[in-house]
């Protein structure tokens, strides 16, 4: 579960086991679709408030975070 920022993080419901904690409850959450898991989605890693390292063949997950104002650095293939 990537916490992307402060307020915003990225998660599939269907994989968590537990419900959020009260602290993250109420941060919006962007969903990473099973298929993007599996190409490493779930390991992408923030660098700053505003860019974050993922896998590029995560197309969906790049296009949700670009529509929060979150850039995804280049230069990696593969995050796992």
């Amino acid at each position: 579960m990537p916490l992307i920022r402060e307020g915003l993080l990225a998660v599939n419901e269907n994989v968590l086991l537990t419900d959020l904690p009260d602290e993250n409850a109420d941060w919006e959450q962007v969903n990473i679709d099973p298929d993007e898991y599996v190409v490493g989605a779930g390991s992408s890693v923030p660098l700053s408030p505003s860019t974050h390292a993922v896998t590029e063949g995560a197309k969906g997950y790049i296009s949700e975070l670009e529509k929060r104002g979150v850039v995804r650095a280049s230069g990696f293939e593969y995050l796992r």
